[in-house]
């Protein structure tokens, strides 16, 4: 919105992240605002907003750990509009309407490997699901949830709901999809995670009865705002609930 803005030749002050890390994909900070000279300020939120019938300028203030706006950091910035950005929630009027499992973490399904629901023979995927930011991870649950629906009606895959063990979110992880895993299943599966706050040289680690398992995958850099996709090995002890974490290199034991 800052670099359409821009184009049609308004003056984009800057944009005020509340957050000490951006919530953009990297790629789009360079081509939407670096690129154009906009200013990023992070750890910084507007207080206040000034003007009767319109807009006539802002009160914005940096933020400490907790998010609440530092008194003697306040400036006021003169401007006509202010855009607010809200965040995303899944699309998911529907799944409220079929009474469906909902994540409090997402807003959306909670689903298995197959991207079924806890409704036997209804699939979610991509946005439905949880807000991703990649259309590759949206088109990958996809084919899953349609693949899987298509056996699911040619009853090749068992209607009898099969045990399930859940995957639960550790150590800086905000949510991982799917939520449940059938213990019955072979092969790979694809996790989804996102963490909570930036970390380098991470390790995306499973754990098992509290202890460490194995690592999933290593990361020089992971952001809150990038989705992160790992394998999960079938070889795991898959009979009981697992967690995922993401944890320094040098402590994953």
């Amino acid at each position: 919105m800052a670099r359409r803005m821009t184009i049609e030749g308004i003056e984009v002050v800057g944009v005020y992240e509340i957050m000490k890390t951006p919530n953009g994909l990297i790629r789009n900070i360079e081509q939407c605002l670096n690129d154009y000279n906009i200013p990023l300020h992070l750890s910084t939120t507007v207080v206040k907003i000034h003007g009767d019938k319109r807009i006539e300028g802002v009160t914005i203030a940096n933020v400490d750990g907790q998010n609440k706006p530092i008194k003697e950091s306040e400036q006021f910035l003169e401007c006509d509009l202010l855009v607010l950005s809200v965040g995303l929630i899944p699309e998911n009027e529907l799944t409220r309407n079929t009474q469906i499992l909902i994540s409090p973490i997402t807003n959306g399904p909670i689903v298995d490997e197959n991207m079924m629901t806890d409704k036997p023979g209804i699939f979610a995927a991509g946005n439905v699901v949880a807000v991703f930011d990649l259309v590759d991870y949206v088109a990958a649950t996809g084919e899953i949830a349609g693949r899987c629906a298509a056996i699911f009606i040619k009853n090749e895959l068992t209607r009898i709901p099969s045990r399930k063990v859940s995957v639960n979110a550790g150590n800086n992880v905000s949510f991982v999809l799917p939520q449940k895993i059938n213990t019955d299943a072979t092969g790979t599966l694809d996790l989804f995670l996102r963490v909570q706050t930036e970390m380098k040289d991470a390790a995306v680690m499973i754990i098992v009865n509290g202890a460490p398992a194995k690592r999933l995958k290593k990361e020089r850099v992971i952001l809150p705002s990038a989705m992160v996709c790992v394998t999960l090995n079938r070889e795991h002890a898959l009979d009981k609930d697992v967690t995922i974490e993401v944890r320094g290199v040098n402590n994953e034991t």
